[in-house]
């Protein structure tokens, strides 16, 4: 009697089972992979949202703290709800002020100033003129410097643009650098301007913005949407920033938002509060 000679491997039904149960497996593993690079995509475009927010936030900030005496300007740009400028020291010198003195001062086009030789500014410097005894200060633009005398006195000629302020022996005068930010709504951009002689230069400081908004707070607490809004007693206490941004994410926004605040300091070893920017020709009553 002869034996059935057993058959080694599987039947058509058991592989056409394996590779349903194959295919299943692969299905779920490749939905598992897609959603693993789904959470990791969106993940990191939150991360980059949020960095480049942080960044931006930095950034104004931190040129606003330091700006010359926490000096907010309307150069160059208007200070508004949505652009913001400020005076920055350019160098460590600081130059007494000693003419033209008495009635005549607000009024003059020039500022005479004491300098060590070899002093000299290039034209359209912008400068700070600061009287401490009012806590005010004003920027100007440098049309012509004369040469150091013998007394070490130089002549500051700014053609069009009056002192506005006082004469005091505590007035003095700085180099500066004006710095400012504008938001263009239309593409979605802030940019930082640096005036540079009569022009301003523009560079792109953060892209995909939504929103950005300032308010300008007053020692009394009361909030302004604009530096010309306050009042002529009123100093600046603080600047409020805020910023949202936006990125695609599939078929929905990403957004983010940031708020910061900017005290401005009270400068007691030049006066006992902070500085209030006057726009130049602006009427300063003299007592």
């Amino acid at each position: 009697m002869k034996r059935r000679r057993s058959t080694d491997g599987f039947t058509l039904v058991e592989l056409l089972v394996a590779m349903g149960i194959l295919a299943i497996l692969l299905g779920l593993l490749l939905e598992s992979s897609r959603t693993a690079i789904r959470m990791q995509t969106s993940t990191e475009r939150e991360i980059s949202l949020e960095s480049s927010l942080r960044r931006t936030m930095a950034i104004l900030t931190q040129d606003l703290r330091n700006a010359a005496y926490g000096m907010v300007t309307d150069t160059p740009y208007v200070s508004t709800a949505t652009a913001i400028s400020m005076a920055q020291v350019a160098d460590t010198g600081v130059h007494p002020v000693v003419g033209p003195s008495g009635s005549g001062f607000p009024n003059a086009n020039n500022v005479q100033v004491l300098a060590p030789a070899g002093f000299s500014w290039d034209s359209d410097t912008p400068f700070l003129l600061v009287n401490p005894v009012q806590g005010l200060a004003t920027v100007l633009d440098l049309n012509a410097a004369s040469s150091v005398g013998g007394n070490g006195k130089v002549t500051l000629s700014h053609a069009g643009q009056p002192n506005t302020l006082c004469f005091s022996t505590g007035n003095l005068v700085q180099r500066l650098r004006l710095v400012g930010y504008t938001y263009n709504p239309t593409k979605k951009m802030i940019f930082r301007g640096v005036r540079a002689r009569a022009t301003i230069i523009e560079t792109p400081l953060a892209f995909n913005v939504s929103a950005f908004n300032i308010r300008y707070v007053a020692t009394d607490g009361a909030s302004y949407t604009a530096l010309a809004d306050l009042p002529e007693t009123a100093s600046l206490s603080r600047v409020q920033l805020s910023i949202t941004m936006q990125r695609g994410q599939g078929s929905s926004l990403l957004t983010r938002s940031l708020s910061s605040t900017v005290e401005i300091p009270k400068l007691f070893t030049l006066t006992t509060k902070p500085l209030r920017y006057v726009a130049p020709g602006t009427s300063v009553s003299c007592s």
